[in-house]
């Protein structure tokens, strides 16, 4: 059963071990390139499962989503967060947006059955490339994956780390 109330703090401690691992890997690099290690922790179960990687293999990770970058799929996953149902998210872009919403949705709805849930946006993974790129050499780039209320619900926090 996935803890929802972990904080990055705690994330850290249970992970201190690959985060110093991987730091120290990256300390030891002349230069920063797409084989930079980085670390993803999808706390969605327990114990959380951890994985030192080079930044430029995190898409083979977590599974990425070019749908979900749909401005109507952004919009309605906005308002998804901010409703107490999510059918009423869903009733209010069928009224606004009819069938452009339909389809974009259809489409998100099919790629995440074919990765088997998607995880991260194509241009939230660019970001995070960007992060470690820019934390170099100084941190290293971690992608949190964390529950949501329900099991089918998550969100994926990057943060950059340093031992203490």
């Amino acid at each position: 059963m996935a803890n929802l109330e972990i904080t990055i703090t705690e994330l850290t401690s249970i992970c201190r071990e690959v985060l110093e691992d991987a730091y120290l890997q990256m300390r030891n690099r002349a230069s920063w390139d797409l084989n930079c290690p980085v670390v993803v922790v999808d706390a969605r179960h327990q114990p959380p499962r951890q994985v030192q990687i080079g930044v430029g293999g995190v898409g083979g990770v977590v599974p990425v989503s070019t749908a979900i970058e749909n401005p109507l799929i952004r919009e309605w996953l906005e308002i998804s967060a901010e409703v107490a149902q999510p059918q009423e998210a869903m009733d209010e872009m069928l009224s606004r947006y009819a069938s452009d919403f339909s389809d974009a949705y259809a489409d998100f709805q099919d790629e995440k059955i074919r990765k088997g849930g998607c995880l991260i946006g194509s241009d939230d993974l660019a970001a995070f490339v960007n992060q470690s790129r820019t934390a170099y050499p100084e941190k290293i780039a971690v992608l949190a994956v964390l529950p949501g209320a329900e099991e089918h619900q998550w969100s994926v926090i990057p943060f950059s780390w340093t031992p203490a």
